[in-house]
């Protein structure tokens, strides 16, 4: 695929924001203080070339990452988030941007999967450290030659072509979750995986490379792939290059059709959900839909997720049917059954029944819909200390509140007064 790509960066910088603007020069401005060198590079570089937006700013400097971000956040302000004097990284979060700050530098890997040994080095050997080359462009930032474009004509043309290319044929098994990186960036962009690239990724997951590195390190790359605007092509590319049979075993190719249902439900909702609802979890349900309980188990334990999260992905299907049965049918107790249930699977639920009838789907995410805007907050106007002081038994009251949650949502209980009277009636009975 051929994109259109701008090379002359600092014409762009019109249309950067105007926070963008004030980082960039001054970190140049830092830069030509401390006589260090300072590049933008990586996604950034790369999304300013094909037009994107991206709210993570990379920088490269030739000289000390960590003391830079450290002198930057003290004069222009921010927040480090993370100092890393290992790998010389430094991470700092202004105006809701991200700022990536890294010394140049080369890495070597004693084994396959393990984090790389660094040292500091210069930009032209920091490029080949990088996974692909689309990510090995770098825009000059320093006063002298202030937007100069510094890369491989070739990496150029990989840009334009549209083609995700490593640099040598240890690169997966130096990392190999670039295999996921590889996958994700082809699906974001349209983008063809080179056909070499491509054999030595199939080459590393037939040798069992993911294997080599952690769970939490799988979990995140996974967490990436599943969020992407594109996810269910990029399954789709995993389906082809055999990293769905290595990484998620079992599923079915019919869970990029669900995924692709799963996010549309999803842009419906989102403006309603809360910052704690994790897209991660609702696409990695619908990705498990059709694995049978044991096999669900047995691939959320290799994640290593949290007890929350791991009971959510294995919540009892049983159940789940049953709400979404009283769902269709509207019977009442639905309302306050759904109490039990994170809005990661009341989507979930929605899903459910379109991919089994469309026009059910679309009554099951109207009900969803009035019931997490509308009746999720609708609780009992006493609290447990006043009903154990009318008299109600403390064993009572699970039962109790439960009855009248479920009357509140069904439209019975209005108002304190009337739930008043509905209690005196209870104690007399």
């Amino acid at each position: 695929m051929a994109v259109k790509i701008k090379i002359n960066f600092s014409r762009q910088l019109s249309a950067l924001t105007s926070a963008e603007r004030e980082i960039i020069n001054s970190i140049s401005g830092l830069g030509a203080k401390r006589g260090e060198r300072a590049y933008i590079v990586g996604g950034f570089a790369r999304d300013i070339l094909l037009g994107f937006p991206n709210f993570d700013i990379d920088c490269v400097v030739e000289g000390d990452a960590c003391a830079l971000a450290e002198e930057f956040a003290k004069s222009f302000g921010g927040n480090i988030v993370s100092v890393n004097r290992k790998f010389h990284t430094a991470k700092i979060k202004k105006d809701n941007l991200t700022i990536d700050i890294a010394s140049a530098r080369e890495e070597k890997y004693a084994s396959a999967g393990a984090l790389p040994i660094v040292r500091s080095s210069t930009i032209k050997h920091d490029t080949l450290r990088r996974d692909f080359t689309i990510n090995a462009i770098y825009i000059s930032i320093n006063r002298g030659d202030f937007g100069h474009l510094s890369c491989e004509k070739a990496y150029l043309t990989d840009l334009r072509k549209g083609l995700i290319r490593v640099f040598h044929k240890n690169s997966f098994e130096d990392d190999p979750t670039r295999i996921f990186r590889a996958v994700r960036f082809a699906a974001r962009f349209g983008f063809n995986i080179e056909s070499n690239t491509k054999r030595l990724m199939q080459k590393a997951l037939k040798d069992g490379m993911l294997k080599k590195i952690s769970s939490f390190r799988v979990k995140r790359e996974l967490s990436l792939l599943l969020k992407e605007k594109n996810a269910p092509e990029a399954i789709e590319i995993a389906f082809a290059t055999g990293l769905a049979k290595a990484a998620l075993p079992g599923i079915k190719k019919t869970a990029v059709k669900d995924l692709k249902t799963a996010r549309l439900i999803w842009f419906d909702f989102f403006i309603y959900l809360g910052e704690q609802f994790n897209l991660f979890l609702y696409m990695l349900l619908v990705l498990l839909k059709d694995l049978s309980c044991a096999r669900r188990k047995k691939f959320v334990e290799t994640l290593n997720l949290n007890k929350k999260d791991t009971a959510v992905l294995l919540y009892p299907r049983s159940r789940m049917d049953k709400i979404l049965r009283g769902i269709i049918k509207n019977i009442p107790a639905w309302r306050v059954d759904a109490d039990e249930l994170r809005d990661e699977q009341l989507l979930f639920l929605v899903l459910l029944a379109a991919s089994k009838n469309p026009p059910t789907g679309a009554k099951v995410e109207k009900r969803v819909m009035d019931y997490i805007l509308m009746l999720k907050t609708k609780k009992p106007f006493h609290s447990s200390f006043e009903l154990m002081r009318m008299g109600f038994a403390c064993e009572k009251l699970g039962g109790l509140t439960k009855e009248i949650t479920g009357k509140r949502r069904g439209g019975k209980i209005l108002s304190k007064s009337q739930e008043y009277g509905f209690l005196v009636r209870k104690l007399k009975k």
